[in-house]
């Protein structure tokens, strides 16, 4: 059986998962512009490596790959009338 997410709910995750890829890419990118143009303590480099990272290997490429990836082959397509 075929659930069916009402149109508000579906509007809804949506939004929110816009406006939440934008508020994690955006900081993402602060942290990064932030580790290249400022000064960052010596004891702070293994941190600032790992944290990196981690932004670079999933958090960004999560968002990216949601939009443009995988996922973009599993929304429904509208059948043609011929």
């Amino acid at each position: 059986m075929l659930d069916v997410v009402p149109k508000e709910e579906f509007e809804w995750k949506q939004k929110f998962m816009a406006k939440y890829s934008v508020y994690v890419t955006s900081l993402s990118f602060l942290f990064f512009f932030s580790v290249v143009f400022l000064p960052c303590p010596e004891q702070n480099d293994q941190y600032v490596n790992l944290i990196l990272g981690f932004l670079m290997g999933t958090a960004v490429s999560q968002f990216i790959s949601y939009y443009f990836g995988s996922s973009v082959k599993d929304k429904p397509t509208i059948p043609s009338g011929g």
